[in-house]
């Protein structure tokens, strides 16, 4: 009996059932290893990174490779590790006009309000019509490295026990953010009596960057993206067949080449660099002219950063091997303590930690000591303020 032959248009078709089943398949797989890899990362982490066989005091000794809490900030290793454990369960959320803020938690280190702000514990027995504090920044004011009541709004607070102060720091928020949620506030009837915006790590990191806009924030180019393919039937496609698939590609190849780097133009582009610092003194002028209308005072601080002045920095050197971003620093932070020079309310504190002091644990963000410092520090500006306004004329 002859052998019936398969049509064409039938073979065609099991070979694309075929490779629809292999692309849902391996899809499905990615997913599963990203999975497994987001909740056992450290494990991950620390085999990937093939931690010598030597014991953990003479690693330490060497200032080399040390995960942030494993670093001479901290003197109790493993309540450190739990700051940074709790930071990578936190989720974000968009929210209009500024971009991102985070969901609500309430972890063993890390709280969040409903409002996406973390929140400390305030004095006691606080009235209720208390003078209000709003402190304004990026993730070094939200205390990333810092339990909540070591944070510097919380340091600040305990300095001042008879003020009710509010952290709203949020993770790579830019001052033009800051300006944006204050005006949220506002336009919802909220109040301040005192208002400080802490600034300069990511007005500089982020708009120093080619791929930014001046006007721009991080992640806007991402959210560009996302938006332009939210009703794109491929990208729905994409979704189910690639997604999880180029993300674990994706990962494997940071692993291996690590990942790309950013390029940064403040130091090669005069102009560019200006820009940065004009739109930073800009903005603060605008919030102070806000809060200054709605009957507050305003105190704007240009931030201490790794990569400028004279702090401690070898236990933390691969955290500031970006040569690159150490020059737009060193370029565009003159240029801001320059201008900053007409305005009275505008405060340098670029050399807060100069010393031999285990204070960074990055180019940016601190433990707690360097919040303690700056808290310290904000609170000197805020009384002689204060003593300058009754003394009599």
């Amino acid at each position: 009996m002859a052998s019936q032959k398969v049509s064409p248009v039938k073979i065609a078709g099991i070979n694309v059932l075929v490779l629809i089943g292999l692309l849902l398949t391996t899809n499905l797989l990615s997913f599963l290893i990203l999975e497994i890899r987001e909740h056992s990362k450290y494990l991950i982490q620390s085999i990937a990174d093939g931690l010598p066989s030597i014991s953990l005091a003479e690693y330490k000794n060497e200032f080399h490779n040390l995960s942030r809490w494993e670093l001479p900030n901290y003197s109790d290793e493993f309540r450190a590790k739990q700051i940074f454990d709790d930071l990578k369960i936190l989720k974000t959320e968009y929210r209009p006009y500024i971009g991102w803020s985070r969901l609500q938690a309430k972890l063993d280190t890390i709280t969040i309000n409903t409002e996406g702000d973390r929140i400390h514990t305030l004095p006691h027995h606080l009235p209720v019509d208390a003078p209000i504090v709003r402190f304004f920044g990026g993730s070094t004011v939200f205390g990333t490295g810092a339990r909540d009541n070591d944070t510097t709004p919380a340091i600040f607070n305990r300095l001042n026990p008879y003020l009710r102060v509010l952290n709203h720091g949020e993770a790579s928020f830019l001052s033009r953010q800051e300006l944006a949620r204050l005006i949220n506030l506002y336009g919802q009837g909220k109040s301040a009596d005192l208002v400080v915006f802490y600034d300069g790590l990511n007005d500089v990191g982020v708009l120093c960057r080619e791929d930014t806009q001046i006007t721009g924030h991080n992640r806007s180019e991402e959210i560009s993206v996302r938006i332009k393919q939210s009703n794109s039937f491929l990208h729905a496609l994409n979704g189910v067949f690639l997604k999880y698939t180029a993300q674990l590609v994706r990962y494997i190849k940071v692993r291996i080449l690590g990942a790309p780097q950013q390029k940064y133009s403040c130091a090669s582009d005069p102009t560019r660099a200006q820009n940065v610092a004009r739109v930073l003194i800009n903005n603060w002028k605008m919030a102070r002219s806000l809060v200054i209308e709605q009957g507050g005072r305003f105190i704007a601080i240009l931030q201490p950063v790794a990569y400028y002045g004279h702090p401690r920095t070898e236990h933390v050197f691969q955290h500031l091997e970006i040569s690159a971003l150490r020059e737009d620093y060193e370029t565009v932070y003159p240029i801001i303590i320059e201008m900053m020079e007409d305005y009275d309310y505008m405060h340098d504190l670029t050399s807060a930690f100069n010393g031999d002091s285990f204070i960074y644990i990055d180019y940016g963000h601190v433990s707690k000591l360097g919040n303690q410092i700056i808290a310290q520090k904000i609170d000197e500006i805020y009384h002689a303020a204060r003593s300058a306004e009754t003394r009599p004329q």
